[in-house]
């Protein structure tokens, strides 16, 4: 009998959710407090794998045949910079409005004008890249829910080849700069800019196989290509968007990135009727910054339709 339903939104802000004015009116139904941590770190808690972060290089490594020749691997993030007159600052993704061909215009412009022999980068979404090179490298970077907020003046990245790293990252970011002057891209909101960021860098030399998760209790919901394949190298049931009528396991979780925003009403469907009909001892929203947690009354869960 299922007993937990955990609905992860990762794309998802506060503001979004509290907009629809449930939190409010319904105080008694609902109870919201931020998330302490990131919410890859409660992903990973909730499903029982060892560790706070998404081994997100390898999981994108699986999405590819890539070539033995290719010796580093990490990921490239298309983010936002916030300008002042104080310095640059992390804004991470919350605020990127890429849609699917701008990214493959600039993924494949990168491709063209700055990867030399041997490197290359691949688009996995319109927020995920890859890059691959077949030099062995040395990458010291700290992921970007860690550098939300900091100036990135003051950031650089380490190893014997920062160098190599940060000269990248500034070609990138002139690269889409100029895009952007010549209006094949959109222009960003004013005293923002895009840039790019590299971490979670693997050398293939060395990676070791995805640790096991002993955890029979546990469903994974998703219709994402890359935690299918999280499921799949650590033996997690899964399932699809289409399969929800089929959960039987005590604890599910759901997980909706926006690429996959056309599932949203079947995902919040089910959610409704579940907080109506089963018998939940946990049922949460995770979004990017809060936990939503909320009692079986179903009068206000309908708005959430309006997503």
């Amino acid at each position: 009998m299922m007993t937990s339903l955990n609905l992860f939104l990762p794309d998802f802000a506060t503001y979004q959710i509290e907009d629809l004015g449930i939190i409010e009116e319904e105080q008694q139904t609902i109870s919201m407090q931020p998330l302490a941590q990131d919410w890859q770190a409660y992903f990973c808690q909730t499903v029982g794998y060892q560790k706070n972060d998404l081994p997100w290089t390898q999981l994108l490594l699986a999405q590819f045949n890539i070539e033995r020749a290719v010796q580093t691997a990490c990921c490239c993030e298309p983010v936002m910079v916030q300008l002042t007159h104080r310095g640059a600052y992390m804004i991470g993704q919350s605020q990127l409005q890429l849609s699917a061909n701008d990214a493959i215009r600039i993924v494949s412009r990168i491709n063209e004008q700055l990867m030399e022999e041997g490197e290359r980068l691949y688009l996995v979404g319109k927020n995920h890249w890859l890059y691959t090179t077949d030099r062995m490298l040395e990458l010291i970077s700290e992921p970007v829910k860690d550098l939300i907020g900091k100036d990135l003046f003051n950031y650089a990245y380490g190893g014997k080849d920062a160098q190599y790293w940060q000269r990248l990252n500034n070609e990138i970011q002139m690269l889409i700069k100029q895009m952007v002057d010549y209006k094949e891209l959109p222009e960003a909101s004013p005293e923002t800019m895009m840039n790019i960021h590299f971490h979670d860098p693997v050398n293939l030399a060395d990676m070791q196989e995805i640790p096991f998760i002993n955890n029979k209790d546990v469903t994974v919901v998703t219709d994402n290509e890359v935690i299918e394949s999280f499921c799949m190298n650590t033996f997690l049931t899964h399932k699809t968007t289409g399969e929800l009528a089929d959960l039987a396991a005590e604890n599910n979780v759901i997980i909706a990135f926006d690429s996959e925003r056309e599932s949203y009403p079947a995902l919040l469907k089910y959610w409704l009727d579940s907080l109506a009909v089963k018998s939940l001892e946990s049922a949460r929203i995770i979004c990017q910054d809060s936990i939503f947690s909320f009692n079986k009354r179903k009068n206000w869960l309908s708005r959430l339709l309006r997503l």
